[in-house]
C-alpha cells in the first residue's frame, strides 16, 4: 500500500549492553562477538541511563557431554563400515555375489588397523591414559561393536565427562582422518584404481581398433576371394562348354 504518509513511531537504534563495565554497540539484538562461545539475545531494553543501569549476573556453563550417546554413535558407524567391508570384500565362487574388492588388501588394512586401535588407549588433557573399552565400547566375537551400560555408568560415576571436558587424544582418530581425507590412505587407492582402469580402458581401446584392422582385412579377403569364386567358376563354365563341345565332335566322327 502507500507508505508516503506513515509516521515513525520509534527511530531505530543500536543495541548497548555493558559487559563488566565495557560498553559493546552492535546493530542487532543477537550478540555473539563479545564473550568467547556465548551468544546473547537482547529481549527488551531496560529505558535508564547507562550509570543507573542494574548489573545482571549471567551464569554460562559448558553443555553437558552425552558421552553415552557419542560412543553409541561410535559403535553404529564402525558396525556400518564393517557390514560395508564385508559387502565389498565377499568371497564367493558365485560372481555376482563376489565383492568388487575381494582381492583388495587396503580395504583389509584399514579395517584391520580400526580394530585395532579400538582396543588401544588414549590420554586426555592432563596425560592420564583411557581406553575406549573403559568407557564401555565392547568388540563382540562377531566383529561388531556395542556400549556396556554397565561400564558406562561406572565410567560416569567416576567423573568421565568432567576429565574428558577438557580433550582427549585417541590414536584411532588420527588414523581415520589420514585414511579418509584427501591424500589418505583411501583416497590413493582411489586413485591407482582409477589409474589401472584408465589403463584397462585405453588397452580395450586399442584391441578395439586392432579388431576393425583385422575385420576390414578380412572383408577385403573375403571380397576378393568372392571375386576369385566367380572368375573360376567362369572359368569351369568355359571349360563345361568347350568338352561338351569336343564331345559332340567325337561322337559326330564316329
Amino acid at each position: 500500500g502507500d507508505v508516503s504518509n506513515a509516521t515513525e513511531t520509534r527511530p531505530a537504534r543500536d543495541a548497548v549492553v555493558l559487559i563488566d563495565g565495557l560498553r559493546v554497540t552492535r546493530s542487532s539484538n543477537t550478540i555473539d562477538d563479545a564473550i568467547p562461545g556465548v551468544s546473547l539475545q537482547l529481549k527488551q531494553p531496560t529505558n535508564v541511563a547507562e550509570d543507573q543501569a542494574v548489573a545482571t549476573n549471567l551464569k554460562v556453563a559448558a553443555t553437558p557431554v552425552d558421552l553415552g550417546g557419542r560412543l553409541n554413535a561410535v559403535a553404529s558407524a564402525y558396525n556400518a563400515a564393517l557390514s560395508q567391508y564385508r559387502q565389498l570384500t565377499a568371497a564367493s565362487a558365485d560372481a555376482a555375489r563376489r565383492g568388487p574388492f575381494n582381492m583388495d588388501g587396503t580395504l583389509r588394512m584399514v579395517m584391520e588397523r580400526t580394530r585395532q586401535l579400538l582396543t588401544q588407549g588414549g590420554t586426555d588433557a592432563a596425560g592420564n591414559a583411557f581406553t575406549l573399552a573403559g568407557l564401555g565400547l565392547e568388540l563382540a566375537r562377531d566383529g561388531t561393536v556395542s556400549v556396556s551400560q554397565k561400564r558406562l555408568t561406572q565410567a560416569l560415576a567416576a567423573g568421565a565427562v568432567t576429565t574428558f571436558a577438557a580433550g582427549v587424544s585417541h590414536p584411532l582418530s588420527a588414523y581415520l582422518l589420514d585414511t579418509v581425507t584427501t591424500g589418505g590412505t583411501i583416497d590413493r587407492r582411489r586413485a591407482s584404481v582409477r589409474t589401472h582402469q584408465d589403463g584397462l580402458n585405453k588397452r580395450i581401446t586399442a584391441l578395439e581398433d586392432r579388431l576393425v584392422t583385422v575385420e576390414t582385412g578380412y572383408r577385403k579377403r573375403y571380397a576378393a576371394l568372392d571375386a576369385q569364386l566367380a572368375g573360376l567358376s567362369t572359368l569351369n563354365s568355359s571349360l563345361q562348354s568347350v568338352f561338351a563341345a569336343l564331345n559332340n565332335q567325337t561322337s559326330g566322327n564316329k
